[in-house]
């Protein structure tokens, strides 16, 4: 997996996941923490956005 952050205006597109929270996959852990990790980021620079 890999994420780059892009110049300039993005295009933005609604997101949404689905798991078992049984399921006990390294990986799924890890692109659970990325997607936490990229809406923390949107969210602060929304709020710096609207300062």
């Amino acid at each position: 997996m890999l994420k780059r952050w892009m110049a300039g205006d993005v295009p933005t597109i609604a997101l949404a996941a689905g798991y078992s929270r049984a399921n006990t996959s390294p990986v799924l852990k890890l692109f659970l923490s990325l997607l936490v990790e990229l809406a923390a980021a949107e969210y602060a620079v929304l709020e710096l956005g609207a300062a």
